[in-house]
């Protein structure tokens, strides 16, 4: 797989493989990887977050009086 880069993102890459004496290609392939699995989890806890939110309108999900009410009895220190 070939990937463009821009230039400055290429002399980052650059310096910090000279400041860890490790090949370009190495901290490149580092930084993607970590980027990637950055981007997965977020992408699937967007998409449980969405899927929640769809079955929270599906069944209505909880009055805003109700929740107001939960709260305040938190807030008062009581076992709820």
């Amino acid at each position: 797989m070939n990937i463009d880069i821009d230039d400055t993102t290429k002399a980052h890459i650059l310096a910090m493989a000279a400041h860890q004496k490790k090949p370009p290609e190495l901290i490149a392939a580092q930084w993607l990887r970590q980027i990637s699995h950055q981007h997965y989890v977020a992408d699937e806890t967007r998409e449980d977050d969405m899927q929640r939110l769809a079955e929270t309108k599906a069944d209505g999900g909880i009055p805003h009086e109700d929740m107001m009410d939960w709260l305040d009895d938190l807030s008062a220190g009581k076992d709820v």
